[in-house]
């Protein structure tokens, strides 16, 4: 009897050992390698041959993620600001970086897909926060007080968060007050249940991924929870391990959503207001029609 209680009690300690102490793990599973001729099939997923191109403007957009990469081809020439808070960082957490900063921009005059912002247009300010899949709260929030002071336009923050502390809800409330949305993947956590998120709903953006009838579009969508629907699957993105690689994910619906407001904002010359995000989420419509083209190429 005594064994089995030793035995019990070492299972418990392994446990809590290994059992995560700080937000859950951002890595997203579904990751396909792309090399070779498989790229000249790849249509980009959202249907744009060219994005637009807005002379002599810039936005700032902030991402709080992994390391993005600036070895790629694609890297090498943007105008990239980091702050690393981490300690250690691992090659998943540059992938994971690298493939969300692919979405938003890239070098991509030469490459198989168009990113949706145009890198003339564009200044990324990286805040490093993953340490092997995780971020701390201490780390998120010192992010979100640099970003402030570098005068952001848009912050992506494509990772999961499930409790936030007074000082992070404070710090999230003044800045977008100051109308600098801040724009959370939802599919990475179960943001419907933390009781500590339903506070800040009226605060940020939570952006999710849906298919609907062969489009993406906005059918579920609760004004009062800002929670919006973009594309998330078999998206043609940048790869620290390799040139390109399809990713399924919110990170990347968040990564789009982010891209929406960019362009808005460049247009228009000016910050949105609130409304003008909800309006401008809710009526986002994406052709998913290459969907086939891109399972038939990971199915080779």
């Amino acid at each position: 009897m005594k064994r089995r209680n030793y035995c019990y009690i070492l299972f418990l300690l392994i446990l809590l050992i290994f059992l995560p102490i700080k937000n859950q793990k951002t890595y997203l599973k579904d990751i396909k390698w792309l090399e070779g001729n498989q790229l000249e099939n790849i249509i980009p997923w959202y249907a744009v041959d060219e994005h637009n191109v807005y002379l002599d403007k810039k936005i700032k957009i902030g991402i709080i993620d992994g390391p993005v990469s600036t070895t790629h081809d694609q890297t090498k020439n943007l105008e990239i600001n980091t702050l690393k808070l981490t300690s250690g960082v691992a090659t998943e957490d540059i992938e994971h970086g690298t493939s969300v900063l692919g979405v938003i921009t890239s070098n991509d005059k030469k490459g198989p897909f168009k990113s949706m912002l145009s890198i003339d247009n564009v200044e990324i300010y990286n805040a490093v926060v993953l340490d092997n899949g995780y971020a701390s709260q201490s780390d998120i929030l010192e992010a979100f007080v640099w970003l402030k002071k570098q005068d952001i336009d848009i912050i992506n923050i494509s990772i999961d968060i499930k409790e936030y502390t007074s000082e992070l809800k404070d710090e999230i409330k003044e800045i977008t007050n100051s109308q600098i949305p801040i724009l959370f993947s939802n599919g990475n956590g179960n943001y419907s249940t933390a009781e500590s998120s339903k506070i800040i709903y009226d605060y940020v953006w939570y952006i999710g991924m849906q298919t609907v009838d062969g489009k993406y579009k906005n059918e579920i969508t609760d004004p009062k929870k800002r929670v919006f629907y973009l594309p998330g699957e078999y998206i043609l993105s940048l790869s620290h391990k390799k040139k390109y690689s399809i990713y399924n994910g919110a990170s990347y619906s968040t990564a789009i959503a982010t891209s929406i407001i960019g362009d808005k904002m460049l247009s228009l010359e000016r910050k949105l207001s609130k409304e003008e995000i909800n309006h401008l989420l809710s009526n986002s419509t994406f052709a998913a029609q290459n969907r086939q083209v891109h399972l038939n190429i990971i199915g080779q």
